[in-house]
């Protein structure tokens, strides 16, 4: 079963109308993986990370847009959108397995 936490109650109605608007879908909540994790890949390369986590665990790859928490710019009303990818477990959860200090 996919694992789709929403996320639409972190942020405005107009972020989310607009959001769903651009990508069809709701805004949901993708856990990270846990500090300890010797797999936890480069920050900035979630592409890459995801494939070896595939390779090693199976799973597959689910990409999407990241929200790049970057408080003195939402402090302007502006928000930072980035392509990234995270890694669906075989169990159908999913996971962001890239660690940067930007991913809020």
């Amino acid at each position: 079963m996919l694992d789709t936490t929403s996320y639409t109650d972190k942020l405005t109605p107009e972020l989310n109308l607009t959001l769903k608007s651009f990508t069809g879908y709701e805004t949901i909540m993708v856990r990270k993986v846990k500090e300890k994790d010797s797999l936890k890949g480069k920050a900035g390369n979630c592409h890459i990370n995801v494939k070896k986590y595939i390779e090693k665990n199976g799973g597959t790859s689910v990409s999407g847009w990241l929200l790049n928490r970057i408080p003195t710019m939402n402090e302007k009303g502006m928000y930072v959108w980035s392509f990234h990818s995270v890694w669906m477990k075989p169990d159908g959860k999913l996971v962001d397995v890239t660690d940067d200090r930007h991913y809020i």
